[in-house]
């Protein structure tokens, strides 16, 4: 089934509202944010990344199935880098192809605004994401003990690196 992979448009704020819950529901111990507390306050303001078109949707037949934010950095001396944070597939698309056409998407989006590394997390858990992200080029580079905690126990991070060049 083809899909179609483009930034969120600020209009389209309830689409990324209902994925990005749909995410937490899924997926709680890859977020940072938790599922009652989003819901508590509404959601989360994700204004500001939809007006710089910041957060990228994947969707098919009309329908929004994933997503992922694209932030990349502030400042003179780190303006060639960029993070990857908040990817999410519906389960039903996982394995359809639609991860590597988000990501081709993204790398190829990095590549136009000279973006020369491209950064992620994975739980260290979380061992399918990890096989996906180093089929797509990334590389370990850290391991981020303790980067989130849920209830009383951690998730660890691998911190992972896809270089666009120069090299």
């Amino acid at each position: 089934m083809p899909v179609a992979v483009r930034p969120f448009c600020p209009e389209e704020a309830g689409l990324l509202a209902a994925i990005r819950l749909d995410a937490l529901a899924d997926s709680p111990d890859a977020f940072a944010e938790r599922l009652d507390m989003a819901l508590a306050k509404g959601g989360e303001d994700f204004s500001q990344a939809l007006a710089e078109g910041a957060v990228w949707g994947v969707f098919q037949e009309n329908a929004c199935v994933g997503m992922a934010g694209f932030d990349r950095h502030v400042g003179a001396n780190v303006a060639h880098k960029a993070t990857i944070w908040g990817v999410y597939l519906q389960p039903r698309t996982r394995g359809s192809g639609a991860a590597e056409a988000l990501f081709r998407a993204l790398i190829g989006h990095a590549r136009r605004i000279g973006v020369e590394a491209l950064h992620l997390g994975v739980g260290d858990f979380n061992q399918p994401a990890r096989r996906f992200y180093e089929r797509m080029g990334f590389a370990p580079y850290g391991f981020e003990r303790r980067a989130l905690k849920i209830g009383d126990r951690y998730v660890d991070e691998i911190q992972m690196v896809l270089f666009l060049g120069p090299d």
